[in-house]
């Protein structure tokens, strides 16, 4: 994530130092994906908001401001473990929303209570990184994911944006069945796959 350059820079800058690797197809959203550096893909964005438009995982207007101030940047972000930063310069770790301390207690926290709930894919994320991670939900977020479910709000997710976190839950994680029986207890397994929701033993 790049401060105070904007997007046209960055993109001059990525061009020159990686000729013929840049995609600019996420150009309008701020991001830009740097093929094959040290055999891996990089993605370099401007710090940016997002404001619900749509229903769904993709219904957001992104906004890219690279003078955005990291803690209003982070606040998009889902669960406070996935908000820290690092400067590459300095090396210090830029935290503005406590995740840290989450990170040290294995906790999931949401960092905003009002922007988390307008993103459903985060129901389905939340079960799978704590069962991959070993982390628990805290009370708070467990109730907005609860409200999310409840508010019918997994209907608008795509079938292969819900497969994709599933496939993360049962090929990641040491014990799926966590995953599992925290997505009964939200209520996301009855909401997405009734069927399995009958199976269950209670």
């Amino acid at each position: 994530e790049v401060y105070g350059l904007p997007a046209e820079q960055v993109e001059e800058i990525l061009h020159r130092e990686f000729p013929g690797k840049v995609n600019t197809v996420g150009r309008s959203f701020g991001v830009f994906k740097v093929h094959g550096t040290g055999g891996h893909d990089l993605d370099v964005s401007l710090p940016r908001t997002e404001s619900k438009v749509a229903p769904g995982h993709a219904g957001f207007a992104v906004t890219g401001d690279p003078f955005l101030p990291f803690a209003e940047a982070a606040r998009r972000r889902d669960f406070t473990v996935n908000a820290l930063a690092a400067d590459p310069a300095t090396g210090e770790i830029l935290d503005a929303h406590a995740g840290r301390d989450d990170l040290e207690s294995r906790t999931l926290r949401a960092v905003h209570v009002r922007s988390f709930p307008e993103d459903p894919l985060r129901v389905w994320r939340a079960v799978q990184l704590m069962a991959r991670l070993g982390f628990t939900v805290e009370p708070r977020t467990t109730d907005l994911l609860r409200t999310m479910v409840d508010g019918g709000e997994l209907e608008h997710l795509s079938r292969e944006r819900v497969t994709e976190e599933l496939r993360k839950l049962l090929t990641g994680a040491e014990r799926p069945s966590a995953g599992l029986a925290f997505a009964l207890r939200i209520g996301s397994v009855e909401s997405a796959f009734p069927e399995l929701a009958a199976l269950a033993v209670t």
